[in-house]
């Protein structure tokens, strides 16, 4: 609307460059632009010249900065701008034609406040300006509030919001607060878009009205919502009472499959209640149990007939077992399982017997312990098959034995690397030993014999 009047200002054609012709027009407007001013509610005009220098000035005398006059003669295009001084101002700047040049500049000033009035007017929300000021408190912000409507129910919002929230929260997202059993929503915009800092709109929305019917609409759409599903509720339990009261005899004669009490169940569900309705899912669900009965019955002969077989197994494995352990108690031979570490784990008698001790005291130590250092072939090998070194996996060697009362026998070892299916259980290595000493005196005589 400032642009508008000062375009009309700037339309009037006795506004010439030759000094006489333009104090004749301005004589002539210090007569109607009283009543312009009250009619636009205008605070002040003032024309300025090419020079930017203010020539006359008609209402309240405001300060209005001639960098801007300079900008819009040079630019030849109006200029809008908010100053606040104590109190914010609209003001626009407009240029003069005369024969084809800017002859000077109309500069229109109104105060805001009367923009927020209207903006009240049209909107019903409350608006203010925030201006510099030294903040008055502790956490306070730095602005004091200019113009604003209602400031006997929204200066108490201001002094609420500066205490509890800092500007930069205001002016990214707007706030709910509730103040005095009243319900605001507030937001802070900058004046100038461009810039970031003051003076900033303060917008105050009073929703106490619309808080208050949103918790109305809410309860009674929860009051609604519970009576809606307790009717549903009864509804479905009667539902589900009348049409399947057949569940019940089937979760009665369920139990039975758990007891295998087959006959029992099938004398129960094959008894069957046609309605109306016909052959219903229910009258499936009990075909279907009626099959998994049947099922369940011929795997439980089929369980029967397998244990039975695994029974005959499992005592022939024992016969066997207790074969394989009597003749690996009765051979002639030491017959030794080790882990890759060379501790014992079972040992036979022959073995005990040529130990000179009991299994108890050598099942656990290590095999090597009953070798003579001397036999260094014998313990080099045995470590390079523990490692993995051997491709064979086993090996034989003529070596020694060390008694527990200190004999030391010559015994020829056979070991093998015993490779488990399962790749949990650690690999074993099986040594059979037999005793050579007599072999090797019997040797030993035929040498000496043959020497001399």
């Amino acid at each position: 609307m400032l642009e508008q009047f000062g375009e009309l200002l700037s339309l009037i054609d006795l506004l010439s460059s030759h000094d006489k012709s333009r104090n004749q027009t301005l004589s002539v407007l210090d007569e109607t632009l009283s009543k312009w001013q009250f009619s636009w509610d205008m605070e002040n005009v003032t024309f300025f010249d090419r020079q930017a220098q203010p020539v006359k000035s008609w209402g309240s005398q405001l300060v209005a900065v001639n960098s801007a006059v300079k900008q819009v003669l040079s630019n030849e295009a109006p200029a809008h701008q908010i100053f606040c001084p104590h109190t914010c101002f609209q003001q626009t700047i407009t240029p003069v034609m005369a024969d084809s040049e800017i002859t000077g500049a109309f500069s229109v000033i109104r105060s805001f406040a009367d923009v927020i009035i209207k903006y009240k007017r049209a909107t019903h929300s409350d608006i203010g300006l925030l201006i510099m000021d030294e903040a008055t408190g502790e956490h306070q912000w730095p602005y004091k509030l200019s113009g604003m409507t209602l400031p006997e129910k929204n200066i108490p919002v201001y002094d609420y919001i500066s205490r509890h929230f800092k500007i930069d929260e205001l002016l990214e997202h707007s706030k709910t607060i509730k103040l005095d059993n009243a319900v605001f929503e507030v937001r802070v915009f900058p004046v100038h878009q461009e810039a970031a800092g003051p003076p900033f709109f303060l917008f105050v929305d009073d929703i106490t009205a619309d808080f208050k019917g949103f918790k109305d609409d809410l309860k009674q759409v929860w009051f609604q919502g519970a009576v809606s599903f307790l009717v549903s509720l009864i509804s479905l339990v009667v539902v589900l009472h009348l049409l399947l009261r057949r569940v019940t005899k089937l979760s009665q004669a369920l139990p039975l499959l758990s007891q295998n009490q087959y006959e029992a169940f099938k004398q129960q569900i094959a008894i069957k209640n046609f309605s109306n309705l016909g052959y219903d899912e229910l009258d499936k669900l009990n075909d279907t149990a009626l099959t998994l009965s049947d099922q369940l019955e011929s795997l439980e002969l089929a369980v029967r007939r397998n244990t039975l077989k695994l029974l005959e197994k499992s005592q022939a494995l024992g016969k066997e077992r207790d074969f394989i352990r009597q003749l690996v108690e009765a051979a002639p031979i030491i017959i030794i399982t080790q882990k890759l570490n060379g501790i014992i784990l079972t040992i036979n008698q022959a073995g005990v017997d040529e130990f000179e001790s009991d299994s108890r005291s050598i099942i656990g130590k290590v095999f090597d312990a009953f070798l003579p250092e001397s036999d260094k072939e014998h313990l080099n090998k045995l470590n390079q098959l523990r490692a993995g070194d051997l491709g064979s996996g086993r090996f034989q060697v003529d070596g020694f034995l060390l008694t527990e009362s200190s004999k030391l026998l010559n015994v020829s070892w056979l070991h093998t690397l015993l490779k488990s299916n399962d790749e949990n259980n650690e690999m074993v290595i099986l040594t059979l030993g037999v005793d050579i000493s007599a072999r090797k005196i019997t040797e030993e005589k035929e040498s000496q014999h043959t020497h001399s």
